[in-house]
């Protein structure tokens, strides 16, 4: 349920777009990215997610982003690599151990 409290933690206030991660959220996702480039991670990241959150195409990415095919290149290095999926086990865990419950589901 929505109180003031949390609607103050999960407002999107000051990014560029609501898919840009917050310093907090990237620091969740940060040990799991391979190392950096000329082009900066979280820069990357935001891209991807700009991408995933809103449905364009990657020819349709905003300039303020990196170049559409280095952003995509980058995407696909995390997919094939297993990267995304360790980051969604991890926040899953994260997410269970702070509801009290065991890191992974005991069924």
């Amino acid at each position: 349920m929505w109180t003031k409290e949390n609607r103050k933690r999960y407002e999107r206030k000051g990014l560029r777009y609501e898919s840009d991660l917050t310093d907090e959220e990237f620091a969740l996702v940060e040990p799991f990215l391979p190392p950096e480039r000329s082009v900066s991670r979280r820069s990357l990241v935001n891209g991807i997610l700009y991408v995933l959150t809103t449905g364009c195409q990657w020819r349709q990415l905003p300039k303020d982003f990196p170049p559409k095919s280095t952003t995509h290149d980058y995407y696909v290095e995390l997919l094939c690599s297993g990267t995304l999926t360790r980051i969604h086990h991890s926040l899953y865990a994260e997410v269970r151990t702070l509801e009290g419950r065991a890191a992974t589901p005991t069924l």
